[in-house]
């Protein structure tokens, strides 16, 4: 078992997933080291507890560093192992961010890329976006919309729901239908004609 296979095989057991390591969903980034500077690198065996990054940078074992991925966005974590052509970082975040790192390689690995927002109506962005998130169960949450549009939203929120769940968005039903970097993509139900989306949100600028 070389270097990168036994990286692979603590990262499953880490993360008792048994998958081999979403290459294919993230297989490029960048990193930025104590002094500030950046540098781009390939990815491999990434899973939601650590990554494999092939660079020619050299850094010292214990190197905390802040990197920012493919699809996934920014992770702090720290060089824990050379490889023959770079480190694996072994991600330094809380429970709730690696369950939401792991439902968001889940649904890449669905092909949730096709999913990436396809709203083909004008997006406004709230002066005030406060709203609140409503699950099928009851339980609400506080959120914020980034923009909306007549058809859906873009929220950010703590919270994570299955891509399909219902939910409500203030008095708006929808289903999520993607993920982002903040949070979740909403596709409404039901269109608004204009008249609702201005009293449904007090608009800013497009």
């Amino acid at each position: 078992m070389n270097a990168l296979q036994g990286a692979y095989a603590r990262a499953r057991e880490a993360d008792g997933s048994g998958a081999q390591g979403d290459s294919a969903t993230v297989s490029s980034g960048r990193f930025m080291l104590a002094d500030f500077s950046e540098h781009a690198c390939r990815v491999s065996g990434f899973t939601a507890t650590q990554a494999c990054l092939h660079t020619d940078v050299e850094a010292g074992i214990g190197t905390r560093v802040i990197a920012y991925f493919d699809n996934i966005g920014r992770i702090e974590g720290v060089l824990a192992e050379k490889t023959p052509d770079g480190y694996v970082l072994r991600f330094d975040i809380s429970e709730q961010r690696r369950e939401k790192i792991a439902a968001r390689l889940r649904w890449l690995r669905e092909g949730g890329e096709r999913g990436i927002d396809q709203r083909r109506h004008p997006r406004f962005k709230p002066r005030d976006g406060k709203s609140a998130l409503k699950m099928p169960d009851g339980r609400e949450y506080p959120c914020e919309v980034l923009d909306i549009s007549v058809s859906g939203a873009s929220v950010r929120t703590q919270v994570l729901p299955a891509i399909g769940s219902l939910v409500m968005l203030g008095r708006m039903k929808g289903r999520v239908v993607r993920y982002h970097a903040e949070g979740i993509g909403i596709e409404f139900l039901r269109q608004m004609d204009d008249d609702m989306l201005r009293r449904s949100v007090r608009l800013g600028d497009e």
